[in-house]
């Protein structure tokens, strides 16, 4: 697996946390983030990420 995954439907964060899973790791991190549908008063048309 990446190192990132970047998904356009939902997901079970439950089973990825499960498949990360490693005795030799010592920690799990993740983000979850929502596009707001506005910003600085105009309405939210698109995301890109640089």
């Amino acid at each position: 697996m990446g190192r990132f995954l970047l998904v356009e439907s939902t997901f079970d964060v439950g089973a990825l946390r499960a498949s990360l899973r490693d005795d030799h790791a010592g920690a799990y991190a993740s983000f979850e983030g929502w596009v707001r549908d506005h910003n600085q008063g105009q309405a939210v048309a698109g995301l890109s990420y640089q």
